[in-house]
């Protein structure tokens, strides 16, 4: 899940021979991830940010821990004197907190019967499309006299002024507004 600190894991960096046999020899490892969000390493879950890690004389295995907050499938490479190493993990979305709504909701004068189609996304802290598995229920409200909104899934519901209901279930629907 998308998390701001290093709680993912552990994962297991271990240093190997050519033929996949662990060794222990002293090596420093290089961590970087694929990731286009705020992304973090570190030694202990929720521990100090880390750019590498040491595998002491002895050992061959540290373990990491990985934090990122952009919900996707980034790489994560460990690079140093030996061969490098990938590994893709799985972020996904965190709890929805918050509604992003697209386009932004604007004053239109031009057109007294002017449509605009908004999207509503459910979204976790960082900006993720998230979902609510028990539904989500949103007042909705306009400043027009004349205003309204409406699903675009077949079913209208019309009031002036102000939408007491808008529901639904898992990612996003469309809702309509008419000045």
């Amino acid at each position: 899940m998308a998390v701001g600190t290093a709680t993912l894991g552990p994962i297991k960096v271990q240093e190997q021979d050519a033929y996949g046999n662990p060794t222990t020899t002293a090596e420093t490892v290089n961590l970087a991830s694929s990731s286009s969000g705020t992304i973090e390493f570190a030694t202990t879950s929720g521990g100090a940010s880390v750019a590498s890690i040491s595998i002491p004389v002895g050992s061959s295995s540290a373990n990491i821990y990985y934090g990122d907050t952009k919900a996707g499938t980034p790489t994560i490479t460990v690079s140093g004197a030996l061969a490098s190493g990938t590994q893709v993990e799985t972020i996904t979305a965190g709890v929805a907190s918050k509604v992003s709504i697209t386009p932004a909701p604007s004053v239109t004068k031009k057109n007294p019967k002017t449509t605009v189609t908004l999207s509503l996304q459910l979204q976790d802290q960082f900006g993720n499309s998230a979902t609510s598995s028990s539904g989500t229920t949103l007042g909705m409200s306009t400043a027009s006299v004349n205003g309204f909104f409406g699903a675009t899934l077949g079913s209208w519901w019309v009031q002036h002024d102000q939408c007491d209901i808008c529901h639904w279930r898992g990612d996003s629907d469309d809702l309509l507004w008419r000045q």
